[in-house]
């Protein structure tokens, strides 16, 4: 995540005034609901929703019901005939989640298991977290150990520890995750896991921008806040994804 910050000196008081032009945030560091393939959800159900693996299975197995095209009912999913007996019914999507929270529309989703995922996900981008900016929450979510997840982001960071300095190692190629040194047999196979399952990149495309303007006088301060998600395109002009002012 990258921001930039502003400061001015008031003419008329000599107060300090801050103002925050931007933050840029790569979406492809989360894990897209959208895209994301049924193991990869039913990682991030178990070692971050803290679910059971039956469960995670069946949790991951409705969420891709509700965003395929078909009327197959998975192992432990859903399709309109489950949502159309409910108390309050409703019909299956069958197409692409558009907020976050339609998630709790999912069968078996709660407000609980919503909670703790809600930080590492997104609607966009082609399924493939990026290894160069995701954090090591996202990367356990994927799969990884916690322990072998904080050691690439530590790798990441070269020896000073940091993000975003001089001595930062970029992956090049997702197989060049196994230079951050020996891996156990276990390890690897978390690795190949990924890897097989087309779930890792080392480039974005999608990142999310917020925008604020301040503007403080005579005691008042105003503000106007801008969130847009942008694409961008090798042979064609940026594409906006979606827009929001407050």
């Amino acid at each position: 995540t990258l921001s930039y910050r502003l400061e001015e000196e008031s003419e008329d008081s000599g107060e300090t005034q801050e103002i925050i032009f931007y933050g840029l945030m790569d979406e492809s560091s989360r894990i897209s609901i959208n895209k994301a393939p049924l193991k990869v959800l039913e990682s991030m159900l178990e070692n971050i929703g803290e679910v059971e693996q039956d469960e995670a299975a069946n949790i991951a197995n409705a969420i891709i019901d509700w965003r395929d095209i078909d009327i197959i009912v998975s192992p432990g999913g859903a399709e309109n005939a489950y949502y159309g007996s409910l108390e309050l019914p409703y019909p299956c999507k069958s197409g692409d989640f558009q907020i976050l929270e339609e998630l709790l529309l999912v069968k078996g989703m709660t407000p609980e298991i919503f909670s703790k995922i809600a930080g590492l996900i997104t609607l966009y981008g082609e399924g493939r977290v990026n290894i160069n900016t995701a954090g090591w929450r996202v990367l356990h979510a994927l799969g990884l150990s916690s322990e072998l997840a904080q050691r690439v982001v530590q790798f990441r960071r070269g020896k000073d520890g940091m993000d975003g300095t001089e001595d930062d190692t970029i992956f090049k190629t997702v197989g060049e995750i196994r230079n951050i040194g020996p891996l156990f047999t276990k390890e690897a196979g978390e690795i190949n896991r990924l890897t097989s399952l087309k779930a890792l990149a080392v480039t974005s495309d999608v990142f999310r921008i917020n925008s604020a303007g301040i503007l403080k006088k005579g005691g008042r301060k105003l503000q106007k806040d801008i969130v847009c998600v942008v694409q961008r395109f090798t042979k064609k002009p940026a594409q906006i994804l979606y827009w929001r002012e407050d």
